[in-house]
């Protein structure tokens, strides 16, 4: 019979059985989901959203990081050039 493997992707498969639709899981995702499509779409713009606002908090953050090295550098070499 040949590899058992996804033929999408080609990752090991225990069974056959493992690569047939499954309608049951399929008519219990769209009573949640009625449009998976829309949902999905939702989903990708508020991870996108989720995503720009921890990049700028990061960016924000290793701004203060870094202010605060320099302060302390600054600092240290003031003290080693006072007499």
């Amino acid at each position: 019979i040949g590899k058992q493997e996804s033929p999408s992707c080609r990752r090991p498969v225990a069974t056959r059985r493992s690569l047939r639709k499954d309608t049951n899981f399929s008519k219990l995702i769209s009573t949640f989901y009625p449009d998976l499509q829309a949902f999905m779409e939702q989903e990708r713009l508020r991870s996108q959203a989720l995503s720009e606002e921890h990049r700028g908090r990061h960016a924000q953050q290793m701004r203060m990081l870094w202010g605060a090295r320099r302060a302390v550098a600054a600092d240290a070499s003031h003290r080693n050039l006072t007499p």
